[in-house]
């Protein structure tokens, strides 16, 4: 297996620039996934390192490799689409054989049983190696799919969007299965997605994209707890991170979070960690951006503390043990996760306290994050 490394690398059709000046380090047997919106330039990005695509500018390595004018057939690469791509007139068996049979170096019908029969025993298709692809589920095609990657025995697996067309349920039963397979296997998966709850599961590290510019990598825990920026704190989480703007107002006493529904004071935790990334601010107010994650809030039915305020109930929408909760403030319509114990209904008043060591603060003219 090997380490996948892209240096400045750019992508432009015509005048059209779909990667930035892109550098990522993919480590060696590590799972590795391309976050972003369609048309943020991780397919374009994939499609560079599998040699797809040429990059217009900087360089890609696959080991010690630099591979910028290696062939895509001797990157030792195998990548899976989101279409399964299978012939429909060859059984499940002569699919995943078929890469084997027609690659440069030749295998006997021995050893090429002998790869086709361990990838179909890990994916548990066994039973179907003698069925045609229309005699299969959409999973088990998906299935027969990276079965027909694993025979290769590449240094890495590139997939994009493997799994994005199938059921909600399917999805969720894949994405475990894909990253027991990689730990299985050992090998360096890089992962293309939009959707940051496969990401966010199957993961060692996270690249979100934007735009064709690379905002944030990082671990999953790093990406949901210190997003560098606004875009990235509001793309990860479900639902997305409220914001809200207000003024940071400092005095000798203390510094607060001030608009027209609250005034909310920030604990020395989080002073000193904005001083840390950001010096000592001057007492003139300074336009800032709060952002609370839904399940960040703590709610009762009256008021409270000094940094209680309170929000009218616009929607509710029951799930299960859980309840998404919309609301109303001067300004702002937020939306809040909590339990159905609070027994939430639509027109009630409600009094609000955030957890203010989950609180994330955020430049207005900038989006980036003070802390």
């Amino acid at each position: 297996m090997a380490k996948v490394t892209l240096n400045n690398v750019w992508k432009r059709y015509g005048k059209v620039e779909a990667v930035l000046d892109l550098s990522l380090d993919c480590k060696d047997k590590e799972f590795f996934s391309l976050l972003g919106p369609s048309g943020c330039g991780k397919s374009s990005t994939l499609r560079m390192i599998a040699g797809l695509e040429e990059i217009s500018q900087g360089e890609i390595l696959i080991g010690d490799q630099v591979v910028n004018e290696v062939e895509p057939k001797d990157r030792d690469i195998a990548m899976v689409f989101e279409t399964y791509a299978l012939y429909p007139h060859k059984k499940v068996f002569a699919n995943m054989a078929f890469p084997l049979r027609v690659g440069k170096q030749k295998y006997s019908d021995a050893e090429i049983k002998k790869r086709v029969n361990r990838a179909a025993e890990i994916l548990e298709i066994t039973d179907f190696l003698d069925r045609y692809p229309k005699q299969l589920s959409g999973g088990q095609r998906q299935r027969v799919a990276i079965g027909r990657a694993i025979v290769r025995e590449p240094q890495v697996f590139l997939l994009d969007e493997p799994i994005s067309h199938l059921d909600a349920k399917l999805r969720t039963h894949m994405r475990g299965e894909l990253k027991l397979l990689q730990r299985t296997l050992g090998t360096t998966m890089i992962y293309v997605t939009h959707d940051q709850m496969e990401a966010m599961s199957m993961a060692d590290r996270i690249a979100i994209m934007n735009f064709g510019v690379l905002q944030q990598v990082g671990t999953p825990f790093e990406i949901f707890n210190r997003p560098v920026n606004q875009f990235v704190a509001g793309f990860v989480g479900d639902p997305p991170m409220n914001f809200m703007d207000c003024d940071l107002e400092v005095t000798a006493e203390k510094w607060e979070l001030v608009n027209e529904s609250f005034r909310i004071s920030l604990p020395p935790d989080l002073i000193d960690r904005y001083k840390e990334n950001n010096g000592d601010p001057s007492s003139k107010p300074k336009e800032v951006v709060l952002g609370i994650r839904p399940e960040n809030f703590i709610v009762s039915g009256k008021k409270g503390g000094e940094d209680n305020f309170p929000a009218d109930v616009i929607v509710t929408e029951p799930l299960g043990e859980e309840m998404i909760v919309d609301i109303e403030i001067p300004n702002n319509k937020l939306k809040l996760k909590v339990s159905v114990d609070h027994d939430i209904k639509m027109g009630d008043k409600i009094w609000l306290d955030v957890m203010k060591n989950k609180m994330h603060l955020f430049n207005r003219e900038t989006e980036k994050a003070y802390f």
